[in-house]
């Protein structure tokens, strides 16, 4: 047992290397309400030039050149007409949102309304997914891949990234139905209490996020240790809405 928990320990925990990460970054020192305004004052719709995203980075003293590779993840691939690189300004926007120094409950009302892009006061379906697949790309995969480029050395950050791709896609289903709760759209009190669950909250909270996705790995592997999962997980899981309803259940846990 004390073997597993050892390996446990350092699969967690190489997460200093992402911490690190987040870190290096530093949104944590910024408001979150600043970023979200300063993005949308220089921004297109969801598109930012690369000058207006370097105004934005140097009014709010971070450092472009050092953290490129990163900001480079958020690149459209469709330019200017005069060939200027064009970034997805609505990504950024949510990066500044979970990261930067904010209550929870302003976090939550900045989501809303950055997806929220009619001001109808309502987010529909597709909507929520795209909110969702945002925060799981910056969270799961940008921020990870960045850590690699920092921390190449770090075996167990690779253990964890490959974790992360298996599991994103059934943290997806299952944060979406939370806040969905089987409806078409959600308005903003819907969204906001959907927040009361954990798994929910999980998109403000990186790191718990993360040890999700550990959990996630475990519970999958548990399942098809017993036969309750075939060799195709993927089939077993997209067959219905309503079995991934069970499975949502089955999955809660607590933040650690």
């Amino acid at each position: 047992m004390g073997c597993q928990e050892t390996k446990e320990s350092k699969k967690n925990l190489s997460a200093g290397s992402l911490q690190s990460t987040e870190n290096h970054l530093n949104f944590n020192y910024i408001p979150s309400k600043k970023l979200d305004l300063l993005l949308h004052r220089y921004s297109y719709s969801s598109i930012i030039p690369e000058k207006n995203l370097l105004k934005v980075v140097s009014l709010l003293s971070l450092d472009f050149k050092a953290n490129k590779d990163f900001y480079d993840m958020f690149k459209k691939s469709k330019k200017t007409s005069n060939k200027e690189t064009l970034f997805c300004a609505r990504k950024i926007c949510t990066l500044g949102i979970i990261y930067g120094s904010s209550s929870e409950h302003e976090k939550i009302k900045l989501l809303f309304q950055n997806y929220d892009k009619n001001t109808l006061n309502a987010l529909t379906s597709k909507e929520i997914e795209i909110l969702v697949l945002d925060v799981i790309y910056i969270v799961l995969k940008a921020i990870p891949s960045f850590s690699m480029l920092l921390y190449p050395m770090d075996s167990e950050l690779f253990k964890l990234v490959k974790t992360f791709n298996m599991t994103k896609d059934y943290i997806k289903d299952i944060i979406i139905n939370c806040i969905m709760n089987e409806t078409d759209e959600v308005n903003y009190k819907a969204f906001l209490k959907s927040f009361e669950g954990q798994e929910v909250k999980f998109l403000i909270y990186p790191n718990e996020l993360r040890k999700y996705c550990i959990r996630i790995e475990k519970k999958i592997k548990s399942m098809k240790k017993r036969g309750n999962l075939g060799d195709d997980i993927e089939d077993n899981f997209e067959k219905s809405c309503h079995k991934k309803l069970i499975l949502r259940k089955k999955y809660t846990v607590g933040i650690a």
